[in-house]
């Protein structure tokens, strides 16, 4: 249900350079290894699944969850139709004999004969979308996986268990013996985010996942997921959604560093993923020490920082802590070399505050953000309390100090005319002080206005009232 749902905060922007080809794939993808975007038709079945994932309540029934199976594994079918073998996500005209036979065993938790259909039956197809009765009923429901697929993660969620009674071990060996058979490739089906690698990696399923690479699993392997353009999703970006952080470890050990880097098809590196849905601090801090970048931003405009400070500021702590180094220590005081990147800069080309997006998709920058979540604690780390400084002491001050001269003015020119007679020097003197300051205010507001924009300055203002009220209900 989570990873099915969290597709509504996905954004729509994508760039379709600077993708590299995919490795160790089996088939040639067109365009110089990249997969074309979708075609118009495809997008509006995109956005039809994608209202279908937005729907309120969609995902509280199986019936929601496996209408969104089937309407992906459908999408992916059109998509890669043409570029994948003749009949290789499974026969145009249902399942056979066998086929259902197997699907019946593995409904049922029969070992013996799912055993003996190993001898019998190629398992590299896909289970179709289940066929529905007029009656409400569906049969056939194979929740569009491979029966590997389906060996590998027999429960989920809200759904009807597979393998009802089995026990995991015997569970295991089955595994082992499908794949020793040879009746079952553990790289089945490529490029399809619903594999038996990307299962075990969501379920934290390490004997399973190790399995597979015993029997040739490409731990590399990259796969479309959801509604994202390109099969980009790793196996690593699989574990950080569930925080499952002994799936990480396994393969820390047995990829390529870049496999842990490397961003998805919407810009995300596994601590955008992990920020997004399982909020694992431990999981978090493992990604960190393999060197993913914690200040990088997706394509949304969201880095992980930015999603730390509004979801886990314990993260978000540890990540500003890391642009902060300790020198040396100077006649009593402590000197540390501070890098702002990914805090406020790059400054935009009018010399504001690098911006960033946040969850509700507002522009905003890391310091707004801090405020109106009220993180006081980041304000307290040594590179904050630096920015501050360096903000009061370059501009914040004079701006600080025009203001109070100007309300200060403007109290006694109120306070002046109020004492005094009417049409008295001293009431003339008062009203003209006061009119003058007000003048100067409303210059003052619409400059701010203007360099900011309309929409902007409402936007800061609104969020100041709210962290206001915030800080007064908190005490």
């Amino acid at each position: 249900r989570l990873y099915l749902g969290c597709i509504s905060a996905r954004s729509r922007s994508r760039t379709s350079e600077g993708e590299e080809g995919e490795r160790g794939d089996h088939f040639e993808l067109a365009h110089d290894a990249h997969v074309p975007l979708l075609a118009d038709e495809s997008q509006m079945t995109d956005e039809r699944i994608k209202v279908l994932f937005m729907r309120s309540g969609a995902f509280d029934r199986p019936e929601g969850i496996t209408t969104a199976q089937d309407a992906l594994f459908e999408r992916f079918r059109r998509k890669y139709g043409g570029l994948l073998p003749e009949g290789y996500l499974g026969a145009a005209g249902g399942l056979n004999e066998k086929q259902r036979e197997l699907l019946c065993a593995l409904q049922h938790g029969s070992v013996r004969t799912i055993r003996a259909l190993m001898h019998e039956l190629d398992w590299n197809f896909v289970y179709p979308p289940a066929t529905k009765l007029p009656s409400g009923e569906t049969v056939d429901e194979g929740w569009c996986r491979s029966p590997l697929a389906l060996l590998v993660r027999p429960d989920e969620g809200n759904l009807t268990p597979f393998m009802p009674g089995v026990a995991r071990a015997e569970r295991l060996a089955l595994i082992e013996e499908a794949l020793a058979s040879g009746c079952a490739d553990p790289n089945y089906p490529k490029w399809y985010w619903s594999n038996p690698a990307v299962h075990a990696s969501f379920e934290g399923d390490v004997d399973a996942l190790a399995l597979l690479h015993t029997h040739g699993c490409d731990l590399e392997q990259r796969i479309e997921w959801l509604l994202q353009p390109r099969p980009r999703f790793s196996l690593v970006h699989a574990a950080a959604f569930n925080g499952n952080i002994k799936i990480l470890e396994h393969l820390r050990t047995r990829v390529q560093p870049s496999t842990f880097t490397d961003v998805d098809a919407d810009g995300s590196n596994a601590l955008h993923t992990l920020l997004e849905s399982s909020r694992d601090l431990p999981t978090a801090e493992l990604l960190l020490r393999c060197s993913l970048n914690g200040f990088a931003k997706n394509y949304q405009g969201r880095s992980p920082l930015s999603m730390a400070i509004e979801v886990l500021p314990e993260l978000a702590a540890k990540l500003l802590v890391t642009k902060s180094r300790f020198e040396y220590r100077w006649w009593g005081a402590d000197l540390y070399r501070y890098s702002f990147d990914g805090i406020v800069l790059p400054c935009t080309p009018e010399g504001r505050a690098m911006p960033v997006v946040d969850a509700a998709g507002r522009n905003t920058t890391i310091e707004a953000l801090i405020v109106r979540h009220n993180r006081k604690e980041l304000l307290t780390l040594p590179l904050m309390v630096a920015l501050i400084e360096r903000k009061w002491q370059w501009f914040a001050s004079s701006v600080y100090q025009r203001r109070v001269r100007l309300y200060v003015l403007m109290c006694i020119g109120t306070f002046v005319a109020s004492a005094a007679t009417d049409g008295s020097a001293e009431f003339a003197l008062g009203g003209l002080l006061g009119g003058g300051c007000w003048a100067a205010f409303v210059v003052q507001l619409v400059g701010e206005i203007t360099s900011s924009g309309p929409a902007a300055y409402l936007q800061a203002r609104s969020c100041k009232t709210a962290a206001g009220a915030r800080r007064q209900r908190g005490g």
